[in-house]
């Protein structure tokens, strides 16, 4: 389930989901020779002269439409968006899930993508994901220097740390003693590796928030406590009280939107 999720296919697009106009359906190909399928769609109204963008990165199993509720929330205060399937899931190219690890060259490509785009402003280009998205978020902060901020939502701390209480929940079997050896195995890369405790540390003096559900059973809250100790400033932690994993964004969406967007108006924008 891990390496080989199942592929969800897209059910409706950011117009007739969430009345998004204007959106384009963009193609890039990462440094691995992976096609990745993306909706670019333009920030609303005159706050989009600054050119302000955010990358929009789901979790397992999910694909691009999870992270429309999200898009909406940032388009009207003026983000453009770039939302994005990972490699092996909706409709982008790749036979495999590393995790995090390859992962994040779906987002160096989205970012150079993104770049190259008159409408944006290259020094103004931040990342959001969520689980799965998180943790290739925090890895891509670490990763790539010319990311301004990185918002990593119900992120595990690490593959190795976290395995067991995941397994546990998604298929009521704790993780086997070798699974991080078969993981590396079948993936053909260091997937047991991913470690969002040494991630964060590598995305200083670029901010990181800390998006976590209180109620979070997949990977506990204590997850989200650990990534904002090992973080430097600047750094913050929203904590969700009564949110679990899948619903940290949608069960307030009020504050989500005043605390997201204000994180990224400060330190984006540098309002």
């Amino acid at each position: 389930i891990w390496t080989h999720p199942p592929r969800n296919a897209l059910q409706g697009d950011p117009e007739s989901l969430q009345g998004l106009a204007n959106w384009e359906a963009v193609t890039f190909t990462t440094a691995d020779a992976v096609e990745i399928q993306a909706w670019f769609i333009p920030g609303a109204g005159t706050a989009t002269v600054d050119g302000a963008a955010v990358i929009l990165v789901h979790g397992l199993g999910g694909n691009r439409v999870e992270m429309l509720e999200r898009a909406e929330i940032l388009n009207r205060n003026g983000y453009h968006t770039l939302l994005l399937d990972l490699r092996n899931h909706g409709e982008s190219g790749g036979e495999i899930t590393t995790l995090g690890y390859s992962e994040v060259e779906d987002v160096r490509a989205a970012h150079t993508y993104l770049a190259a785009r008159d409408d944006v402003d290259l020094t103004k280009i931040a990342v959001l994901g969520h689980s799965l998205g998180g943790a290739t978020a925090l890895r891509a902060g670490a990763n790539i220097p010319e990311i301004a901020a990185v918002i990593a939502e119900s992120s595990y701390q690490s593959i190795a740390h976290d395995a067991n209480q995941i397994m546990t929940v998604l298929t009521g079997q704790t993780a086997q003693p070798l699974l991080m050896f078969f993981l590396d195995q079948v993936t053909g890369v260091a997937t047991s590796s991913v470690n969002g405790l040494e991630d964060i540390q590598q995305i200083a003096p670029r901010p990181v928030l800390i998006v976590h559900g209180e109620q979070d059973d997949v990977i506990l809250y204590e997850a989200a406590e650990a990534l904002y100790a090992a973080a430097s400033e600047p750094k913050a932690l929203y904590t969700v009280q009564g949110a679990g994993h899948l619903d940290v964004a949608s069960h307030d969406l009020v504050e989500y939107e005043r605390q997201v967007v204000g994180f990224l108006d400060e330190y984006v924008r540098g309002e």
